[in-house]
């Protein structure tokens, strides 16, 4: 006979992985003037646009970021939690799917 955690592990192991994500490097401008960049966090096989615009989430999640302030000031962060509503624009630093090679400039309207 197994333990307890022995079948935990055993079944969790069987079980398709739910709230998968995708990580892909971003720089958001904030309405008031801020900018993040960082690693954003969205849901496996979304769009970035499409996340941003249709999920039910009112928050994006972002990891190793950097606030660029309008005063000129800037902070380091491993995570910050974003409410999408203030999102003016992003574009991506990396294109998604990748996480090296070439920057691919592109402005995207949030809204």
């Amino acid at each position: 006979m197994s333990t307890l955690s022995e079948r935990t592990v055993n079944l969790s192991a069987r079980l398709p992985e739910k709230n998968l994500r995708d990580l892909q490097e971003v720089a958001l401008m904030m309405a008031d003037g801020t900018e993040i960049r960082g690693m954003l966090h969205r849901a496996h096989g979304t769009r970035t646009l499409d996340y941003l615009n249709r999920q039910p989430e009112a928050f994006v999640a972002m990891t190793d970021a950097e606030l660029l302030h309008p005063s000129g000031s800037e902070e380091q962060v491993s995570f910050i939690a974003i409410n999408k509503a203030h999102i003016v624009t992003f574009r991506t630093i990396r294109p998604e799917g990748s996480h090296r090679g070439r920057v691919r400039p592109s402005r995207k309207r949030v809204g």
